[in-house]
């Protein structure tokens, strides 16, 4: 049995930051949840799918993009998603929250809803390709690319 002076220190570390997963989740939940009082089911429905879907994502990121070594995904994971959430924090921006039901905004959920859906779909479809054909590296930027298109597809809500 090897005995490592460190794994007290290390399951410290992994409960921090499971706890700061959940803080974080919840004060993104409750924001939109405050944005869109009308929409609350919906609102909580798209960040749940986006969280679940993002499993795959990470997945087709490490297969295609950092081919299969677990040393590229903890860097990425360390300095990728910190640079990415920099970078595009100024594309939020604050909404001032609607009393009563908005006709628009019911449309920009449905599209928002249409490509979650198509975005799950595609990293399915996929997902099955590569693991029966073993699609080449050429092929898999390009399947990348287009995921991350589909990823940026609400933004082209106004």
């Amino acid at each position: 049995m090897v005995v490592n002076e460190f794994q007290h220190l290390l399951w410290f570390a992994l409960a921090i930051a499971t706890n700061s997963c959940a803080w974080l989740t919840t004060a993104i939940l409750v924001t939109n949840m405050r944005n869109f009082p009308v929409s609350r089911g919906t609102v909580a429905g798209i960040l749940k799918g986006y969280g679940g879907i993002s499993a795959a994502v990470f997945t087709e990121i490490y297969r295609a993009l950092l081919h299969n070594s677990s040393s590229n995904f903890l860097l990425f994971l360390a300095v990728g998603i910190p640079v990415l959430c920099f970078t595009v924090m100024f594309l939020i921006r604050p909404c001032t929250p609607v009393s009563g039901e908005n006709s628009s905004e019911k449309w920009h959920f449905v599209f928002i809803q249409c490509s979650s859906v198509a975005l799950g779909v595609y990293l399915l479809v996929t997902t099955t390709l590569d693991y029966i054909l073993h699609i080449n590296s050429t092929v898999s930027y390009a399947l990348v690319a287009l995921m991350i298109l589909l990823l940026m597809a609400p933004l082209a809500i106004p």
